[in-house]
């Protein structure tokens, strides 16, 4: 009985500590969704992937981390606002190349998902990790094409 009550009282605390976590992150994925809307607007640059909640793996100037974050694609930028910092505007100018990888700097996603990483002219790499990675990788290659 000592144990089925242990168990109890961790799925309540679960579900008391969970239930309001898990609410206030998707109000600020809302919130971070219609600032990088509000973003690119303020840019005048169209959208060509509009803001959507993927991870994003960074390094060097941008800081390091992995982190989830409203990203858009617009006709200059990859705009990057992680949920809980500052935004990032990558300029694509400085994107010297794209390409798809299961594994970034060593880490590799449980459901064998695929990074989309560019890599920038000063050597850094960043890496995004969307639900459509060939989608991201497609409309960057397009668009680092015609600049």
């Amino acid at each position: 009985m000592t144990g089925l009550l242990i168990v109890l009282v961790v799925l309540v605390a679960l579900v008391v500590i969970g239930v309001p976590i898990r609410l206030i992150v998707r109000a600020k994925v809302a919130a971070d969704t219609e600032a990088v809307g509000r973003w690119s607007r303020s840019l005048r640059e169209r959208l060509l992937i509009p803001p959507e909640c993927i991870t994003f793996s960074r390094a060097g100037r941008f800081g390091v981390t992995h982190t989830s974050a409203v990203v858009a694609l617009t006709v200059r930028h990859v705009l990057v606002k992680p949920l809980f910092e500052t935004r990032v505007p990558i300029p694509l100018a400085e994107v010297a190349g794209v390409s798809e990888a299961k594994r970034f700097r060593g880490s590799c996603h449980a459901t064998g998902s695929t990074y989309v990483v560019l890599r920038l002219r000063d050597g850094k790499e960043v890496a995004l990790l969307a639900r459509e990675p060939r989608r991201w990788s497609t409309a960057l290659r397009r668009r680092l094409e015609t600049r």
